[in-house]
């Protein structure tokens, strides 16, 4: 893959190098409707003290089964790597304190400046460390960062949660109560309403 010039600013980053990484079928191969932008994502205060930050905002996030799965923080060539991969970090950490103990859905997180990229566990340090320029169709590092965070791992990280969050006592609301019955039962005529409406006019038949 292309690397960015050095230039180059946060908005070519992701346009040239974060979304065909993510939307490629040589690269992630994710659908784009899974993939949300800063306008679709909630805000998160994330760290503390001197560092905190208020209303935070990744620039992407990947949805699978309604499920945030993957953070995305991108930086210009002058932006700090680690920096914005513990920004992602700290973001799926939040995302992940809203679900129940032990439920993690927010796992993976990747940060790029369009020349160097991290890539891991939202709580862990980079378990990939490369450059844009190695991510090559056959190469080691693109085939570490699709076992990684590709379209087949996000799927399998999603389906084991969707399943455990499902409610196993929703029933649609003809099943509750009487049920069929009651829906298929005769509702008596309203006689207060026969009252209020007059009878219709007689039909004329015109020769």
């Amino acid at each position: 893959m292309k690397p960015v010039a050095a230039g180059a600013s946060e908005g070519d980053v992701e346009t040239q190098v974060v979304l065909p990484l993510l939307t490629r079928g040589e690269f992630l191969a994710l659908d784009k409707v899974d993939v949300r932008s800063k306008e679709g994502i909630s805000a998160r205060d994330i760290g503390k003290g001197a560092k905190k930050k208020i209303g935070y905002i990744p620039d992407y996030c990947v949805y699978k089964r309604s499920l945030p799965v993957l953070i995305i923080e991108a930086k210009s060539p002058a932006g700090d790597v680690a920096q914005a991969y513990a920004e992602a970090r700290l973001y799926a950490g939040e995302i992940n304190r809203s679900f129940p103990t032990g439920v993690n859905p927010c796992s993976r997180v990747l940060a790029t400046n369009g020349i160097d990229l991290f890539a891991g566990h939202w709580d862990a340090e980079p378990a990939l460390i490369t450059t844009i320029a190695d991510l090559q169709v056959g190469a080691a590092p693109l085939d570490e960062l699709i076992l990684l965070c590709g379209n087949q791992t996000l799927q399998g990280i999603s389906q084991p949660l969707s399943d455990l969050l499902r409610s196993s006592d929703f029933r649609r609301p003809f099943n509750r109560g009487a049920g069929q019955a009651q829906i298929l039962s005769r509702i008596d005529p309203n006689t207060f309403a026969a009252d209020l409406a007059p009878d219709p006019p007689p039909l004329f038949l015109v020769s």
